[in-house]
């Protein structure tokens, strides 16, 4: 026997070793049960269990092992799940065969620490490595999470960059967020709220993924349509706002100019045509309440204070007299103002209720219908028309303008208009109470026909 070069003893092997054939496959068995405990337990480290698979080239028992590990331990080492999904880049190199959906089980699950890790900047590069069914709905949770503005146009460009579809993404990542909590249309409080709730903004300020690129303008404004139908079946008109407020003023410009250019056509598809539509409708319909809102406040809060008359001494009956001109010239002022006031809510009330092809209607079938925004269309329909018709009577009752208030009954019955089938029975009963006693009003002053029309 040839002696050590160190001196030591050789050890003697077991009786019958060199007769065993050992083959790679073996030789990891018996590592994984050895007698001795150390060594089983550094067997079963996942870097010894990827190696073990790299040396028997075995991709699949790689992948199932990678699919368990990530399965089973939700808060996996951030940098195993690096070394995992970069095999799994590396062996998609080599054309080596792999189930789609087990590498796609890694590579997201890495794109999941990246997020968690704040490392934002290659979350588009790694997304794009998973099949396209994921990608889309993958980034744009990772988006959901994200509040500032320039972040968002930052992310947006890395995806672009990295080949995803930002189109499908921006509107996702909206229509998540807009439909957190559901998407039917819930009628809410009788009187309007006028305070956000950090929800109502959250989705207001996802707007912003849309109206960066003059391309998705078309979907920026379905999806403001759409938030904004939510808003006013809640009466949250102050939110509303805030949503117009979102939508650049050029979109209509924009949404024409763009569809040219990819067509050569200046006719809009009915979908787009439809939307702006709705949009102007509802446009009119916010600055029919504002003006209302406007004129019931000068009424009630602008109204000068009559001065009140003394009785005693003549230097008081002077400073009243004095006080009483002053009286005079600003409720002069004051009723030229309710004059103002007046007659804008009246016009603005009216291009509402005579809105040209009528309020929230589309101008032109489409190819796939949405029953749900039919409907919604629908409800606001009957919820907002019959309301405006009351605060007109209102306004025109108030400011005593009684043949204009008996006209409107002219415009409800309107076969043209068709507003008489919006209302419930009892709304037409109290509408035509108010306009009865109108009438009777009317027919007090003696100069005026009560119905209305010209004597």
């Amino acid at each position: 026997m040839v002696p050590r070069l160190d001196g030591r003893p050789w050890e003697t092997l077991p009786s019958g070793y060199g007769n065993k054939n050992l083959s790679a496959n073996s030789i990891f068995d018996e590592l994984a049960n050895h007698p001795n405990e150390a060594i089983r337990v550094q067997a079963s480290q996942p870097f010894h269990i990827i190696e073990k698979h790299l040396v028997l080239n075995d991709t699949e028992g790689l992948l199932n092992s990678f699919r368990d590990w990530v399965e089973s331990h939700p808060h996996m080492d951030h940098h195993l799940l690096r070394c995992m999904a970069h095999i799994v880049l590396f062996m998609r190199m080599l054309n080596q065969h792999m189930e789609s959906s087990q590498c796609d089980v890694v590579l997201e699950a890495y794109v999941r620490a990246l997020i968690q890790d704040r490392r934002h900047s290659l979350v588009a590069t790694y997304t794009a490595c998973l099949s396209p069914a994921l990608q889309v709905s993958v980034y744009a949770a990772f988006l959901e999470g994200v509040d500032e503005k320039d972040d968002k146009r930052t992310l947006l460009d890395l995806a672009e960059q990295a080949g995803l579809d930002v189109a499908r993404i921006a509107k996702l990542v909206v229509e998540n967020i807009r439909c957190a909590g559901g998407d039917d249309l819930q009628l809410g409080m009788e009187t309007a709220q006028t305070k956000l709730s950090d929800a109502d903004e959250r989705r207001i300020a996802a707007l912003d993924w849309l109206v960066f690129e003059k391309s998705q303008r078309s979907e920026a404004v379905n999806q403001a349509c759409a938030l904004i139908r939510t808003f006013l079946a809640t009466r949250k008109h102050v939110a509303a706002r805030a949503v117009l407020d979102k939508i650049p003023s050029d979109s209509l410009q924009v949404i024409q100019e763009e569809w040219k250019a990819k067509t050569g056509s200046t006719v809009l598809p009915a979908e787009d045509e439809n939307a702006v539509h709705e949009l102007t409708g509802l446009e009119a319909y916010l600055l029919a309440l504002s003006s209302f809102d406007e004129w019931f406040r000068h009424y009630h809060h602008n109204k000068p204070a009559v001065p009140t008359r003394p009785v005693s001494s003549f230097t008081e009956q002077v400073a009243f007299e004095q006080e009483n001109k002053q009286y005079q010239v600003e409720l002069q002022r004051w009723d030229y103002a309710l004059q103002a006031c007046t007659q804008d809510a009246v016009q603005k009330i009216y291009a509402v209720l005579m809105f040209p092809d009528g309020w929230l209607q589309d101008l032109r079938e489409v190819a796939e219908a949405d029953s749900s925004r039919d409907q919604q269309l629908h409800l606001l329909r009957r919820l907002c028309l019959p309301s405006l018709c009351f605060l007109l009577v209102k306004i025109l009752k108030t400011t005593k303008h009684g043949r204009e208030c008996l006209q409107i009954a002219d415009v409800i019955a309107s076969e043209e208009y068709s507003l008489y089938l919006l209302f419930q029975k009892s709304e037409l009963q109290q509408l035509f109470q108010e306009l009865k006693q109108t009438a009777v009003d009317v027919l007090g002053t003696g100069l005026e026909d009560p119905l209305g029309y010209d004597m």
